[in-house]
Order: structure tokens, then sequence, then C-alpha cells
């Protein structure tokens, strides 16, 4: 089995996991849109007893289509018949972690709740990060006192760090996580 036909066996099987029912390569094709006409060829590449001497060269309708109905990026799955066709494929620069963190939070298939719970997470980091790096603030300890100060006044002239170690606990707490 080649790379590509790995891609899409492994999606395939992602896919009857979260359908709760087995869906055949037979019904894959259909779902990518190609006909009974088609249906023979599209079923080669996805034969792993298929033998490809010179390597195997997915045409690209088909790797659009195939991701288009399987959980598994378009990208993904491109480089994965670039492999298969003898390529030599180098992986994308490593991206950081804040687009990876942009691209989660912007997707729209992530629910409400699990971006919330994300970025509780990712605050209270932050406040653990800043309490070791300042250690004589704690985001817990009472506001220092002041007089003629007026409340909303006095959460202004708090240190940055610890309004974000007391937003980050407060944030954790209403996402459910740790706080």
């Amino acid at each position: 089995m080649d790379a590509f036909q790995q891609a899409v066996d492994q999606a395939r099987r992602q896919l009857i996991r979260e359908e709760g029912q087995n869906v055949s390569v037979r019904e894959l094709i259909r779902r990518a849109g190609f006909d009974d006409s088609r249906r023979a060829s599209v079923a080669r590449h996805l034969n792993p007893n298929q033998a490809w001497p010179k390597g195997h060269r997915v045409p690209p309708e088909t790797v659009r289509a195939l991701a288009a109905v399987l959980p598994i990026s378009e990208s993904d799955l491109v480089q994965a018949a670039q492999v298969a066709a003898g390529y030599q494929v180098r992986d994308e620069e490593p991206r950081d972690l804040g687009f990876k963190v942009a691209r989660f939070l912007g997707d729209e298939e992530v629910s409400a709740e699990e971006k919330a719970r994300l970025r509780a997470q990712l605050l209270q980091l932050i406040a653990e990060d800043l309490q070791r790096s300042s250690p004589g603030v704690s985001p817990t300890s009472p506001a220092p006192p002041s007089t003629a100060v007026e409340p909303h006044r006095r959460s202004a002239s708090l240190p940055a760090r610890r309004r974000l170690a007391v937003s980050a606990r407060m944030h954790a707490r209403e996402a459910g996580g740790r706080g």
C-alpha cells in the first residue's frame, strides 16, 4: 500500500468511526461525485494490490474529490499522492504555535465550547508563566489598598501581568478548566 492509499484508507476508517457505519470504497467513490463510468478507474487508484512500478500518479481531480468527502485536508492528501508518485516531498516550513492556534480558533467545525476551553488553557499557561517570571505577584492576592481611587480605576492601576493572570483564572473557571 503506497502513501496515497494509506492516507485514503486511514481517512475512510476515521469516516466510518464518525458515522458509526461502514463506508465502502464504492460508496466513497460515489460520494466523491464519480459516476459508474469513472468508478473503475478511481477504484484502481485505491486498490492496495495494484502495482505501480513507475510510481502511483493519482489524477488531481481524484485527489480533490476524495479530499472533499474524507476527513483529511486536501493538502495532506496531495502530499500523500506526491509521495506515492515518487517525488521527494519536503514538509512545509513548520508553522509556529500562533498560526496553529489562530487556524484552530478560526475553524468553523470546532465548537464554541472547545474554543473557549482552549482560550482558557492558553490564558492559564500564560498566567503561570508570568507568575514564575514575577514571583512577587500573585494573581489571588488582594489588590493594593488605594484611597480615593474608584473601583474601575483600581483595576487599571494593577500591573499588566497581574491583570492578565486574574483574567486567565476567570476564563479558566468559566470554561470549566483549572482555577
